[in-house]
């Protein structure tokens, strides 16, 4: 197999940029899970660092942080917050 030539990364050891191209796969798959498709913005767009559409047709707009983070500059902008606990595993939206 093509991967057992490579080993895996410890997210902590990547550099800043790669670990937010990291949570954007990581987050991508959990949201495939339950019907959606990604797309990453090249800059952020309204707030958002990616738009998630739903099979039904719903569009989040969605910004990914590394860790839980709130600021008075996402508000009223109908955005998402998603993130990993890092400790638990865990993804929330």
């Amino acid at each position: 197999m093509l991967l057992n030539k490579y080993a895996k990364v410890a997210y902590k050891d990547l550099p800043a940029k790669l670990q937010e191209t990291y949570n954007f796969q990581k987050a991508s798959a959990i949201l495939a899970d339950f019907g959606f498709i990604t797309n990453l913005l090249k800059y952020d767009w309204l707030g958002a660092d990616f738009l998630a559409q739903h099979k039904d047709g719903d569009w989040l707009k969605v910004q990914l942080k590394g860790r839980l983070t709130t600021s008075p500059e996402y508000e009223g902008k109908d955005l998402y917050i998603m993130f990993e606990d890092k400790d638990e595993g865990e993804w929330y939206l």
